[in-house]
């Protein structure tokens, strides 16, 4: 667990370090995809890696969602 824990946080990193590639897409997924797969099969680091992403395209509508809500009760 502590792996793929130090894993997620590192390719987070170094994806948000990587200027060239828009939310550090492509850099994070490969980074997650290669190291998780030392640890489990690569077809489960793939949905883990996918999920991830699609996990943080949510959470990021969700705050939209809340912060565009907040911004009209205030009007």
């Amino acid at each position: 667990m502590l792996f793929v824990i130090g894993v997620s946080n590192l390719a987070g990193a170094l994806g948000m370090l990587a200027i060239f590639a828009p939310s550090g897409i492509g850099v994070r997924e490969g980074i997650l995809l290669g190291l998780l797969s030392i640890v489990m099969p690569t077809e489960f680091a793939l949905l883990v890696t996918v999920t991830s992403r699609l996990w943080d395209v949510a959470l990021d509508g969700i705050f939209f969602a809340i912060g565009k809500a907040v911004t009209l009760s205030k009007k």
